[in-house]
């Protein structure tokens, strides 16, 4: 196994610690969207809108680089999520 010089090891922790994790803050970097950070953190664009809720966002298409984001849990967004397919599904047979 090839060994990682010190350079090497703190530009792969830097790499990782700036990708989006469920439940911690991220913040913003240019060309950067809700859905975007959605896909990366959840495997799905369409959990945006639970970012945006989480953070009082109000103008989802104008979020400013360098602010903060909190990341919900995973599981928050996956119960919320399904809740709404629930509710969907309820509206739709009605």
């Amino acid at each position: 196994m090839p060994e990682i010089s010190t350079g090497e090891q703190t530009e792969q922790t830097q790499q990782t610690l700036a990708q989006p994790t469920a439940g911690a803050k991220y913040t913003v970097k240019e060309n950067d969207s809700l859905s975007k950070i959605s896909e990366q953190v959840y495997g799905s664009q369409d959990m945006w809108q639970q970012i945006a809720q989480a953070n009082n966002i109000t103008t989802p298409n104008k979020i400013l680089v360098g602010s903060t984001l909190e990341l919900p849990a995973k599981e928050a967004v996956e119960q919320v999520s399904a809740e709404m397919k629930h509710y969907k599904c309820l509206l739709s047979n009605s």
